[in-house]
């Protein structure tokens, strides 16, 4: 996903940029600029910390998942996936390495010399 601006971020937050560098900098974001770049996790934070205040203000009003919280749960559900496949395919390689070794079994003793007799 393409990286947010610090100041689209303000405009769609309905901020100044100048006080939401503010807020970055309390937020441990130092050397922000109105064009300066911001990654996913990081406007993921930005939003969580804004929304907030605003949501103990008006006590009424519904939580709802934003953009960026969908963005991680996706994210976190591909990685999963990730994993899992990784996982299989592992698992598909042990199962072909039990199959070569079933059928090299019954040659053990007679054709390949230098293998052990089973048993």
């Amino acid at each position: 996903m393409a990286k947010a601006r610090v100041h689209l971020l303000a405009k769609e937050l309905g901020l100044d940029p100048k006080d939401l560098i503010a807020h970055l900098e309390k937020m441990g974001m130092r050397g922000r600029k109105a064009q300066s770049s911001l990654e996913d996790d990081e406007v993921a934070r930005i939003r969580a910390a804004l929304e907030a205040p605003r949501a103990a203000e008006d006590p009424g009003r519904e939580l709802v998942l934003d953009d960026a919280d969908r963005l991680d749960r996706v994210h976190r559900a591909r990685e999963r996936r990730a994993q899992i496949r990784g996982h299989e395919r592992q698992l598909e390689g042990v199962e072909r390495g039990v199959e070569l070794v079933t059928e090299l079994e019954p040659h053990r003793s007679s054709e390949i010399p230098w293998l052990p007799a089973s048993g």
